[in-house]
């Protein structure tokens, strides 16, 4: 927890210093151009858009942990040309234990991230959501590896098996066009915790 925290302290700083730094790199764009030097100003641009794309998969999930270890799948995720989304927000009010969201969040991501490479399909994509429903956490994974009939359960699925029944909840995994997996989580309030 520790090291992600760090890390996450220091994408911020990184930002902090690229968004300091913007409207310099702004006037740097604008003189080239008004100088006719477009080749210059191009090759200067596409740099400014490296540095944007390291920065932009800032992930705000509410959880700093969960933040730095989303940030790394998806960006991992991306280099393998992967396509990948996500959309997860967690509860301020309710509480589960951060190695367990880690638990939970990388097997799902991982699992994902390979059964794309595996699958062969083209224009492979994942997406990773978690969203609250009454008392409930619903943390879903799809990506799009065809589903198999049957889905045997590795070392990393029955780590998310077990932290959902520490939570009095479920696992569920549906085969179609594409590969989803639900984990339900009965939230706990923290006062109530």
């Amino acid at each position: 927890q520790r090291i992600y925290i760090e890390e996450a302290k220091r994408r911020q700083e990184q930002y902090s210093s690229f968004c300091h730094d913007i409207r310099n790199h702004l006037l740097v764009l604008s003189g080239l151009i008004g100088e006719k030097h477009y080749e210059k100003a191009r090759e200067y641009a596409l740099s400014l858009h490296a540095g944007c794309q390291s920065l932009s998969a800032a992930v705000s999930t509410g959880n700093e942990v969960l933040d730095v270890l989303l940030e790394e799948k998806l960006a991992y995720a991306r280099h393998n040309q992967i396509e990948a989304a996500c959309s997860v927000k967690l509860p301020d009010t309710w509480f589960v234990e951060d190695m367990d969201l880690c638990v939970i969040f990388a097997n799902l991501m991982d699992n994902a991230v390979l059964a794309c490479q595996k699958s062969g399909v083209r224009n492979p994509f994942l997406s990773i959501s978690a969203k609250c429903r009454s008392r409930f956490l619903v943390v879903e994974a799809l990506n799009s590896s065809p589903a198999q009939e049957s889905i045997t359960m590795g070392t990393g699925l029955r780590n998310v098996k077990s932290i959902a029944e520490k939570y009095q909840g479920t696992v569920e995994i549906q085969a179609g066009e594409v590969f989803r997996i639900s984990v339900l989580l009965c939230m706990e309030e923290r006062d109530g915790a």
